[in-house]
């Protein structure tokens, strides 16, 4: 190659190479002498090496010393194949330029074979860090999305929370490239364990056995877990041996090769209530973008065991319903058979025993026996069993009596049959009906006997009996009579005297109907009749039999218990059953509300899922992710309000006390000080005709709230706020109106929408509409109802109707 042909390509190298960026043109030569050397770079070798052209021509190393040592063997086995098979020279490889800084390589040339045996390689050595950097961002990224994609596809798949949080655990540990993934659960803020529960775990579980997180001790309550269980922000400790407040777990992090980790809360009620741990074996491994991955992760997890535990209350409290309805049912049909006279002791009693086992949770499996003395009956396909529970029925005639019920016995392959509080009850409630049943029964055989054998007898029993002739003279009676029916009626049972003339006046005409219809029909007639003792009204079940002798009546019988107690079962079981049945209509309603409210936020999450899926753009997925974040916050507070709803729908467990319309007033007022002040309403009251009332305090202290809250809310503006308050009482009825001359509502178009839920008729008042809806739902829970009379721009007057239950005039 002669002097001026090498200037001449040399120039030119020199303009191509200055011309593109990170790009330098090189010649290598391997002589046959075995010597191999650059014998062309370009210029721009300087900036790069921080050699000049001189020096790297001298010192053939240079350019391989700027090689990663890690690499370096792989260059020199490359470079050896391309000499031995003259084959291309392709290479990628990690360096480092003059000044320090790490980049990416590519190297590229040709071999080509001289006359006289050189070798020589002409190529471009480029700077590929940014593309490298690209790739590796894009991989990233297209990792941490799918990451994201099959945590969700768990969440959609498993609905568990035991076996979800166990497989969110291993997923990240073998995908995710972590050492060790662990759920905490947080102790309760008084409970006197304070050690954190781990709830799912997976990796080197041998770190959480072997370390001790107590939140209620200075060390261990001060790390990077129990920062994020106070604080709820996440935690990052990207090198355990610079966080100060990791040095009591260092030494077992150590044993098991743990560097760093990060902790994130994890919210499954309104709070938070635990934490996800995620470990790694290196330091700096946790960067913003990875941590935004995984606390996407932590949420989404949340909120999946947010609506498992939704989903398993709701089937709780339904088959709690439907349970319920099964007893009292049971319930209702045995009261039937004993009130049906026409039915044998053996016949009554198989039935009954056949009719139990419906009333209980595992009914297919369930079986019932009643022994009644030394007869047994027993429902279809009884087995004895240890599984058992059993009521005694206290009868004299029939000693050693009992009703049991039984399920198959337990193993291990069966499943577990408990017995519930509740059927415990309703098997005693039988069998006191039973006892109820068999002592009527035996006071029915004992009044075809003898004068003599009856007296003895009957000063032994609850029931009070009288025999009268067929004159209504009376001829004997108990001790039990005689007292109760002084204390009753005020008049005194004789012997020789006439029963009519001892009878009340207003008890006379039923007396005439009952003992026509025993004579005529000559048998017993059973019916209930109430009796004042003193503020308090018992009722007694009165017996009347005709005394036969030869099929013709010689005198008659009265048999008269007091089945106060018994009657106050039956109203608190027909009480219970008109709560079941409204409750059940409340649920309809309410899963009404739940579809129509839910719908749409969970369309969202659902559609926006299904994007999710399908996008590989990762700003467009970063968008998707931030709206089903939005979708969810949604979901929330709607549960959030539905449950505020459903404490009203419970029944009223609070006792009535007497509240006072003043007191009650007052304290309202301070509540609402800031805003009665800011707004100048004048507020007057009038309590005169009805001071208070035996009624539920929070509920009326909510009832004034809010009623009062919308006054001030819909104040008419340029006028000055005024609220009017009074009480009355008609027709044994407490009345409240509260009448303001607000803005007023228009009836004719909203006052059938006026107390739904989520109903707002003006959008330039705060508030989420469920304040009147509330109001409503708490009035009608004490047994009352709202009304509301209202025109636009002419104010509205709400009218609460109350029972008037325990009200005294203190006034």
């Amino acid at each position: 190659m002669n002097e001026e042909k090498t200037d001449l390509n040399s120039n030119f190298l020199e303009a191509l190479s200055s011309n593109i960026p990170g790009v330098i043109i090189y010649q290598y030569t391997m002589f046959v002498s075995g010597i191999g050397k650059f014998t062309y770079l370009s210029k721009n070798i300087e900036e790069y090496s921080g050699c000049s052209l001189n020096e790297l021509y001298n010192d053939q190393e240079i350019l391989r010393g700027l090689i990663d040592p890690d690499d370096i063997e792989r260059f020199r086995k490359a470079e050896y194949e391309s000499y031995q098979n003259l084959s291309i020279f392709d290479i990628e490889v990690r360096g480092k330029n003059g000044n320090g800084e790490s980049q990416y390589l590519h190297f590229n040339s040709i071999p080509k074979k001289q006359e006289n045996g050189d070798i020589i390689w002409n190529g471009i050595l480029t700077d590929i860090t940014e593309k490298v950097e690209i790739n590796h961002k894009l991989t990233r990224g297209i990792s941490e999305l799918k990451l994201i994609n099959q945590v969700s596809e768990l969440i959609y798949n498993i609905h568990d929370e035991l076996n979800l949080t166990q497989e969110v655990c291993k997923y990240l540990v073998e995908f995710g490239n972590y050492k060790l993934v662990w759920i905490g659960v947080k102790p309760e803020f008084d409970a006197k364990d304070q050690n954190l529960k781990i709830a799912a775990e997976y990796g080197k579980t041998g770190y959480t056995k072997d370390i001790k997180i107590n939140l209620a001790d200075k060390i261990q309550g001060n790390g990077p877990t129990a920062n994020v269980l106070n604080t709820g922000l996440t935690t990052i400790a990207n090198n355990f041996k610079l966080i100060e407040n990791f040095a009591f777990w260092q030494d077992k992090a150590d044993e098991y090769g743990l560097k760093g980790c990060v902790s994130i809360a994890l919210n499954y009620h309104k709070h938070v209530t635990g934490n996800i741990n995620i470990y790694s074996d290196s330091v700096d491994s946790f960067d913003e973008q990875e941590v935004k991955v995984l606390e996407t992760i932590a949420k989404n997890l949340s909120t999946a065991v947010k609506n498992i535990r939704i989903k398993i209350k709701k089937e709780q409290n339904s088959k709690l319903l439907s349970m319920r309805i099964k007893e009292l049912d049971v319930l209702h049909q045995v009261n039937k058979l004993l009130l049906n006279d026409n039915h044998d002791k053996d016949t009554l009693l198989n039935s009954i025993v056949n009719l139990i086992p419906y009333a209980f949770q595992f009914d297919v499996d369930c079986e019932a026996r009643i022994k009644c003395g030394s007869d047994l009956y027993q429902s279809i396909g009884f087995n004895a069993s240890l599984n058992k529970i059993r009521s005694e029925i206290n009868c004299k005639e029939y000693a050693d009596s009992f009703i049991e019920v039984v399920y198959p016995p337990q193993n291990e392959s069966s499943q577990n049959y408990l017995f519930l509080e509740e059927e415990i009850f309703l098997l005693n409630t039988i069998a006191e009906m039973l006892e109820t049943y068999f002592k009527k029964e035996d006071a029915y055989k004992l009044l075809t006997k003898s004068e003599a054998n009856m007296n003895s007898i009957f000063e032994n029993t609850e029931i009070g009996y009288f025999l009268m002739d067929v004159n209504f003279i009376i001829q004997s009676y108990n001790k039990i009579m005689l007292k109760e029916y002084n204390i009753l009626t005020g008049f005194q049972i004789q012997t020789g005297l006439s029963f009519l003339e001892l009878l009340h006046p207003d008890k006379k005409v039923n007396f005439n109907w009952v003992f026509e219809k025993i004579t005529n029909e000559k048998k017993s007639f059973a019916y209930e009749t109430t009796y004042l003792n003193e503020t308090k009204l018992d009722y007694f079940e009165i017996t009347a039999i005709p005394v036969l002798n030869k099929n013709e009546i010689i005198g008659y019988c009265i048999a008269a218990q007091n089945i106060s107690k018994r009657k106050e079962m039956e109203n608190t079981l027909l009480n219970t059953n008109s709560v079941l049945l409204r409750r059940n209509k409340d649920l309809e309603q309410f899963a009404f509300i739940v579809s129509h409210n839910l719908r749409a936020p969970v369309a969202n999450i659902v559609a926006l899922n299904s994007l999710l899926k399908e996008s590989n753009d990762p700003i467009e997925k970063e968008e998707i992710l931030e709206k089903i974040d939005i979708s969810t916050e949604r979901l929330e507070t709607v549960i959030v309000d539905l449950n505020e709803i459903l404490k009203v729908k419970k029944d009223v467990s609070e006792l009535n006390e007497f509240v006072e319309f003043k007191d009650l007033l007052g304290d309202v007022k301070n509540i609402l000080s800031k805003q009665i002040e800011s707004s100048k309403i004048q507020i007057s009251d009038d309590f005169s005709k009805c001071g208070n009332i035996g009624s539920i305090r929070t509920y009326l202290n909510s009832v004034f709230y809010n009623l009062i809250s919308n006054s001030i809310k819909y104040a008419k503006a340029g006028q000055v706020a005024r609220l009017d308050i009074w009480s009355e009482i008609k027709s044994e009825q407490v009345i409240l109106h509260f009448k303001d001359n607000g803005i007023g509502i228009d009836m004719d178009k909203y006052g059938s929408q006026l107390f739904g839920l989520y109903k707002r008729f003006n959008n330039n008042s705060e508030g989420n509409g469920i304040g009147l809806y509330m109001v409503k739902a708490q009035l009608e829970s004490m047994g009352g109802e709202i009304n509301a009379v209202s025109k636009p721009n002419e104010g509205t007057e709400f009218i609460i109707t109350l029972p008037l239950v325990q009200h005294q005039n203190k006034t």
